[in-house]
């Protein structure tokens, strides 16, 4: 969970070096988790209005929920730490390779068992480019386990997509997540 963890922040932000996750296990077995960065990354690791942190939160929630355990996560910030951004311009030469490999690793660590992920190219604005990651779940109740939104929480598939955005922000570059039919995908 902790390289988890890592690697998604590692994936945003400016200064991906400086990345540090602590974890400590209770006695209770709750397992607590703690994620520092550069205080000039501190605005890329929270997001507009705390949607990088909030899904991050919601997302290491549900890894230990699908292993039976309970997961806290927090973010380490410096109440000062905040710094304009703008995308790099070598966004041509980008390689999903890395993010589709990263969602690889957090659909299965979120209990999925069956489903294949592809990276195809994406209609956006000729300005940047852009990629859909179609996960194809074989279990139905898994997909819709993806879209569920329990009372005040955002779905998997919401959690995840803010955090890909940040990832493909850092990137300047666009991503989607789409949920495509898996009976037409091939395993």
């Amino acid at each position: 969970m902790q390289d988890l963890i890592r690697s998604l922040a590692r994936c945003y932000v400016g200064k991906p070096d400086l990345i540090e996750v602590i974890h400590q296990a209770a006695t209770d077995g709750s397992v607590y988790f703690a994620l520092r960065g550069a205080p000039d990354d501190d605005s890329r690791l929270v997001g507009r209005s705390g949607c990088h942190v909030n899904a991050l939160t919601y997302l290491v929630d549900q890894v230990g929920r699908a292993q039976d355990k309970v997961f806290t996560f927090r973010l380490i910030t410096k109440p000062d730490g905040h710094t304009p951004w703008f995308p790099p311009s070598a966004a041509l030469k980008y390689d999903p390779t890395a993010a589709r490999e990263l969602l690889v690793r957090w659909l299965s660590a979120l209990g999925l068992s069956e489903f294949d992920l592809s990276v195809t190219p994406g209609e956006g604005p000729r300005r940047s480019l852009f990629f859909n990651f179609d996960v194809a779940c074989a279990n139905r109740a898994e997909a819709e386990a993806l879209f569920a939104t329990p009372e005040g929480e955002t779905s998997i598939v919401g959690a995840l997509g803010t955090l890909w955005r940040a990832i493909s922000k850092q990137a300047g570059v666009r991503f989607q997540i789409r949920l495509v039919d898996g009976a037409t995908k091939a395993k």
